[in-house]
Parts: structure tokens; C-alpha cells; sequence
């Protein structure tokens, strides 16, 4: 018998803001999907990756769109931030979500904003530096 966790609430433990202005293309959502920032790698390869390619169809699945990224987007878009973010926070049960704004810029939300935001707790962390001194 399968053990079902659902109904258990989630704690992401490091998270980073989102950026006001979500990707617009596919080419721009691709990026989000690697740590790489070559332009060459990101296109070339990130396509091609299990990561990927599961999230294209997880997505698609759960916004009832077809199976492709211009899909996706003109779904997420038709949604609006807000909602994107909820219905994705909602679906997996996030309670808290530990926020590392160290890597913020004006192109990402505050704190006050984010908190707004998202239909769960945001609590302020800074782990990188924290880490760093181990």
C-alpha cells in the first residue's frame, strides 16, 4: 500500500524571489532550468534535459494545455502572477518557504512583495554566505 504524504505540508527550505517579469519566451524560460549562463549551453542542451522535458509535460498536465512550452507560457500569462504562483504553491502544499534574497535585484520582488504575493509564509534567510563560513 502506497504511503500518502499530500497532507503533509511542505517546507521549502531555499528558495530565491521571483522575478517581477516572468520569462516571455522559451528561449528566456530556458534558462531557468540550468545554473549555466552560456547562451550556447542553455540552448543547445537544457531542451534535451530529463529535467526539462518532465516539467514540460508536468505542467502541461496540470494546466490542462498541450505539452509545449508556448503552451505553458500563454497559460501562465493568461493566469497572472498571482495565480500562477498560488495555484503551483497550493498544488504542493508549500506552508513556508525559506527565501534567500541574496541574489535579489531590482528585477525580483521584495520580501514585503513576496509576501504578498504567495498564498504561504515567507520568512527571510540568507544562506550563501552562512554557508560559505564552514
Amino acid at each position: 500500500m502506497p504511503l500518502d504524504l499530500s497532507v503533509i505540508p511542505i517546507i521549502d527550505h531555499h528558495a530565491h524571489s521571483l522575478h517581477r517579469q516572468p520569462p516571455a519566451t522559451p528561449q528566456d524560460w530556458l534558462g531557468f532550468f540550468t545554473e549555466s549562463r552560456e547562451p550556447a549551453l542553455i540552448l543547445t542542451h537544457v531542451p534535451n534535459t530529463l529535467f526539462y522535458r518532465y516539467a514540460v509535460k508536468a505542467l502541461a498536465s496540470f494546466l490542462g494545455c498541450e505539452p509545449r512550452p508556448e503552451a505553458i507560457l500563454a497559460e501562465r500569462d493568461r493566469m497572472g502572477q498571482g495565480e500562477w504562483s498560488g495555484r503551483l504553491i497550493r498544488d504542493a502544499n508549500i506552508s513556508i518557504m525559506l527565501m534567500d534574497y541574496g541574489f535579489r535585484g531590482p528585477e525580483s520582488f521584495n520580501h514585503a512583495e513576496l509576501t504578498a504575493l504567495l498564498p504561504c509564509r515567507v520568512e527571510p534567510v540568507r544562506l550563501h554566505g552562512f554557508l560559505g563560513e564552514f
